[in-house]
């Protein structure tokens, strides 16, 4: 197999995401913090982390014009596997849920793990009502309880829908839950919340804005949409929190970027033979998994071989291709209790493609922005770090 994949944009292993959370931890325990960044905010025992979904560091950069560091994510670039980091405290060869599509052999099933359902279940949350344990498909502790019981006060801030997720109720256990409809009432909650938590020695405020990876979707980063809702969300934040006068420490950072898409290859239409190669789950769904922009083969492992010869030779102009052993040695993933959860095959799709497998009739990737490869729009982040006072730079 070709181990050349010197374009692709390998994450930071001393500056991403990751070292960052290891990092808010540290500040929050009174411990000294590993990124140089944070050097001159030693002491803050009060951290807002805002977490916007779906920011590129080339985007942010741009739209704002100020000087701010830039990391990177990790693989895979997912939200569902940086989301679950964040209230773990592990990396996806801990926690294990690498991406939006993932197979679960513990179950014999294809699932979407944040929606804890069958890839093909319209019900959210069936898996639980199942009897299936969350515990069974996110394999690490969860941080929020152990801080709180450090004495870390913790607040997490998401949607309203999501106080009814399992996944979200499992891995958010320690903090208390602040829902929010839109960027308006959760702009004032953490003005009000701030103001009421004045006295408290340690504060962790988690805000997940989803809002922007959603507009990123349906049209892309680089837009006018995306830059007008990126804008308007953080000028609107920074109006209501940024003249409360407290040690607060802001963070702003993100999961992932954008790879705006002009190409949809389909495996099924384009290597219609494929479909026997392919493993089934226990119902009989195909398991193509991961995403549009790192798909995952579970191959029979006497065809792996040719499902690779056969993928090199009609899509190799358009994507890298490469075995589980080979993500392992280019450093992207480790071993341990999950990696059967990824794919026998791995495609990660050049600039500009996105591919995909259709599990059902009707099944069609209709979204401009994707995320999840290796492409520096996607893997690069931005990292805002200031005092409260500083968000005055987005008013």
């Amino acid at each position: 197999m070709d181990m050349k994949y010197e374009d692709l944009v390998y994450p930071d292993r001393r500056n991403n995401i990751f070292i960052l959370y290891k990092d808010i931890l540290a500040l929050l325990r009174d411990r000294r913090p590993e990124l140089s960044i944070f050097r001159d905010y030693w002491g803050y025992r009060k951290i807002i982390v805002i977490f916007i979904d779906g920011v590129g560091y080339y985007v942010f950069s741009k739209l704002f014009n100020i000087d701010v560091p830039r990391i990177t994510s990790v693989y895979p670039a997912t939200t569902a596997n940086i989301v679950t980091m964040l209230s773990t405290g592990t990396m996806p060869e801990k926690h294990g849920i690498y991406e939006w599509n993932l197979y679960i052999p513990e179950l014999d099933l294809l699932i979407q793990p944040l929606l804890m359902k069958h890839y093909l279940s319209k019900y959210e949350n069936q898996l639980c009502y199942e009897g299936v344990k969350p515990s069974r498909i996110v394999y690490s502790r969860r941080i929020f309880r152990r801080l709180l019981n450090e004495g870390v006060f913790i607040k997490a801030y998401l949607r309203g829908y999501l106080k009814r997720s399992c996944y979200a109720n499992y891995t958010l256990d320690g903090a208390t839950f602040n829902p929010y409809i839109n960027i308006t009432d959760l702009s004032i909650r953490i003005r009000r919340n701030l103001n009421m938590d004045r006295k408290l020695d340690k504060l962790f405020y988690y805000v997940y804005i989803e809002g922007v990876d959603s507009i990123g979707h349906l049209y892309g980063q680089s837009t006018e949409e995306y830059y007008k809702d990126l804008k308007y969300t953080l000028k609107i934040l920074s109006e209501e929190i940024c003249n409360i006068d407290d040690d607060i420490l802001v963070i702003i950072t993100s999961d992932h970027g954008f790879m705006n898409i002009s190409k949809i290859i389909y495996l099924d239409k384009e290597i219609p033979r494929i479909k026997k190669y392919i493993k089934s789950d226990s119902i009989g769904v195909k398991l193509v998994s991961g995403s549009p922009r790192n798909v995952y083969l579970h191959v029979y492992n006497e065809y792996i071989d040719r499902v690779y010869r056969l993928l090199d030779e009609k899509i190799g102009d358009y994507s890298y291709i490469l075995d589980k052993d080979t993500l392992i040695k280019l450093g992207l993933v480790r071993g341990g209790r999950p990696i059967n959860r990824i794919g026998d095959l791995i495609i990660l799709p050049k600039d500009g493609v996105g591919i995909w497998y259709r599990h059902y009739r009707g099944e069609e990737i209709d979204l401009i922005g994707l995320h999840g490869g290796l492409s520096r729009d996607e893997i690069y982040i931005p990292l805002y770090v200031t005092s409260i006072n500083g968000m005055k730079v987005f008013m």
